[in-house]
């Protein structure tokens, strides 16, 4: 297998010092609200929600605005999977792709006779078992550079079933990404999803969970979080409260 000596060893010196700073003065607390759990940092009487990994029991979690995250994350260019216990998973397969011992997704290598392809998706018969088109591949780089982007679903009546493909996947046209502070356009096209993905809808009722289908009937979705692996998939998205 490869190794990314210089990129491990830059995760590990990050973890370092986040460790480092992890041990000041401020006590971390988990709270369980509305089924989801979220990590606060208390001083001087002051609660306030952590944003970027905690280590908490030996292993590695990732909140955004206090929120223990799980599926697929980007940080610093790289991907990496969290269970759904929240926790960093480290040297193993998922699905398709390898988090090495730093948690990164490889890319471009080889692994247990597997070769990885640009995004790091197996390959099958020279090509990679995950694969969906140049256009759509865009959004992967801008969500690379902009993970915290504002998405918007919304185009009636226009998804597709791609079964001609190693690996079958929904296309729904179309997604928009936003810068989150200026409201710029970064990206209009198309999106992809797993067949199985979990659209939720949040509404003064309670959560409602879709699959990408529902968008024939209720084709608008503005989302909170979305979730998606390498390869661009979409496995996840969660909409902001109506």
């Amino acid at each position: 297998m490869k190794k990314r000596t210089g990129g491990a060893l830059l995760f590990f010196m990050l973890l370092f010092c986040l460790s480092f700073s992890l041990t000041g003065r401020a006590e971390k607390s988990w709270v369980q609200q509305d089924g989801h759990w979220y990590c606060y940092e208390e001083e001087n009487g002051v609660r306030t929600p952590v944003s970027g990994w905690v280590l908490s029991n030996g292993r590695w979690y990732y909140c955004g605005q206090g929120e223990m995250l799980s599926g697929w994350i980007i940080w610093k260019g790289n991907w990496y999977y969290l269970n759904q216990d929240g926790g960093m998973a480290e040297k193993q397969w998922v699905g398709n792709f390898y988090v090495d011992e730093s948690g990164a997704a490889l890319k471009d290598t080889t692994v247990d006779n597997e070769r990885l392809s640009h995004y790091g998706s197996k390959m099958k018969n020279g090509k990679p078992i995950e694969e969906i088109n140049e256009k759509t591949a865009r959004y992967i780089d801008i969500l690379a550079e902009h993970p915290d982007a504002k998405i918007e679903f919304g185009a009636p009546g226009q998804v597709v079933m791609e079964t001609n493909r190693s690996f079958p996947f929904i296309l729904f046209k179309a997604m928009r990404l936003y810068d989150r502070e200026t409201g710029t356009l970064l990206y209009e096209g198309d999106g992809c999803f797993y067949r199985n993905a979990v659209l939720e809808r949040v509404t003064e009722k309670g959560v409602e969970k879709r699959n990408p289908l529902s968008f024939l009937e209720n084709p608008y979705l503005q989302a909170e979080r979305v979730s998606m692996d390498p390869a661009g998939l979409i496995s996840y998205v969660r909409g902001v409260k109506s």
